[in-house]
């Protein structure tokens, strides 16, 4: 088998990384089946963007545009290797974790490892991450209505990353009735004395 190496497209900067370091890694995510070219190719591709995403400039997360940049970057890596965005990928791009991210898509601020205390974002940036999120959401549900993503594969995306839940309704129908005091004691007292 060949050695695995970013292409530079783009004319973006790549990482030195020697061949070997990529005939390793291929070695351990692909299969050794040849038949499988089309599921080899793609795990090329995925591998490929994987490495990429790593050399994109880590932003600024206080300014919008160098997230925008990073972010249009790995779009733009995504495209090149015919590959599926993920949050994941973003979160690489952006140099934050997914729980960063996802956090900091609720509340508005960015914890950092062993930071005092959380950043507050600035809104426009806080808005693009939200933006981000709801896109990706609409992309899978897309994928998922028209079959392009196996279901449990898309339900699983959405729940870890767009907060989707189960939604279980209870319907209880609840039928009051009047009783008439007077009358039930009559009843009963018409009971006993008949006993």
């Amino acid at each position: 088998m060949g050695t695995l190496t970013p292409s530079n497209d783009s004319g973006r900067k790549v990482a030195n990384i020697g061949p070997q370091s990529f005939s390793s890694i291929a070695n351990v995510y692909l299969s050794k089946d040849m038949g499988r070219t089309e599921q080899l190719n793609t795990a090329n591709a995925i591998i490929a963007s994987t490495l990429l995403t790593l050399t994109i400039p880590k932003p600024d997360m206080n300014d919008v545009q160098e997230v925008k940049k990073s972010v249009a970057l790995y779009f733009q890596t995504c495209a090149e290797k015919n590959v599926r965005p993920a949050i994941s990928g973003i979160c690489v791009a952006l140099g934050i974790t997914r729980q960063q991210f996802l956090e900091a898509c609720e509340t508005g601020q960015l914890t950092y490892r062993y930071a005092p205390s959380a950043i507050a974002l600035p809104n426009d940036t806080w808005q693009f991450l939200v933006d981000i999120r709801s896109n990706y959401a609409a992309m899978i549900e897309s994928m998922l209505e028209t079959n392009l993503i196996h279901p449990s594969a898309g339900i699983f995306l959405l729940k870890n990353n767009c907060g989707y839940q189960d939604e279980i309704t209870h319907n209880y129908n609840v039928n009051k009735t009047s009783v008439d005091l007077s009358a039930l004691a009559e009843k009963y007292a018409k009971e006993l004395e008949e006993n």
